[in-house]
């Protein structure tokens, strides 16, 4: 899976049956979803769970 807009070093997808598993870290809730939407968009997917987190700003 790749997008621009997302990281594919920091995703892990994991498929069984057409349930599609993501974890990893997502830079904002933004990217978070668009890892959903953009697995959602897969011929045979049937459900997702996202379990990313997204990165905490440092100030």
């Amino acid at each position: 899976m790749f997008h621009r807009s997302t990281s594919a070093v920091s995703t892990k997808v994991e498929t069984k049956n057409g349930a599609v598993t993501v974890s990893g870290v997502a830079k904002n809730d933004a990217e978070k979803d668009l890892v959903s939407k953009l697995a959602a968009d897969i011929k045979g997917v049937k459900s997702i769970k996202n379990e990313m987190t997204t990165e905490k700003k440092t100030s």
